[in-house]
C-alpha cells in the first residue's frame, strides 16, 4: 500500500495570515454590532422619555382646552369682539335621509 504525503508548507503561511485577518475582521464586526445595539437601546430609552413628556404636555393641553371650552358664553364672545350674525344661516341637503342643521339667531 502506497501512501501519498502532501506537503503544503509553501501555502501554509498565506493561509494562516488569511485566517488571522478574517478573525480580526470578524472581531471588528462583532464589536461594531454590539456597539450599535447598545446605542439603539440608549436611543430607545431617550425616545421613551420624550414620549412620556409629550404625553404629559398633551394631557395638560387637553385639560386647558376643556377648561376654556366650558367657559365660552355669549357674553364672553361679545367681550372678545365677536358679533351676532345679521342674517339667518341655514344648511340643508337635497337628500332627506341625511340630517340637516339650521342656525337662526345664535340658536343651535
Amino acid at each position: 500500500m502506497y501512501t501519498k504525503i502532501l506537503f503544503i508548507e509553501e501555502n501554509q503561511k498565506p493561509l494562516s495570515w488569511l485566517l488571522i485577518a478574517s478573525c480580526v475582521v470578524m472581531f471588528g464586526v462583532y464589536i461594531y454590532l454590539v456597539n450599535l445595539s447598545v446605542f439603539n437601546i440608549f436611543q430607545r430609552q431617550q425616545n421613551e422619555e420624550k414620549i412620556g413628556s409629550v404625553r404629559t404636555e398633551v394631557a395638560l393641553l387637553e385639560a386647558a382646552y376643556l377648561r376654556e371650552s366650558s367657559s365660552f358664553t355669549l357674553e364672553r364672545a361679545h367681550s372678545l369682539g365677536f358679533q351676532d350674525a345679521i342674517t339667518d344661516s341655514a344648511y340643508a341637503t337635497k337628500n332627506s335621509k341625511n340630517v340637516s342643521l339650521a342656525v337662526r339667531l345664535n340658536e343651535i
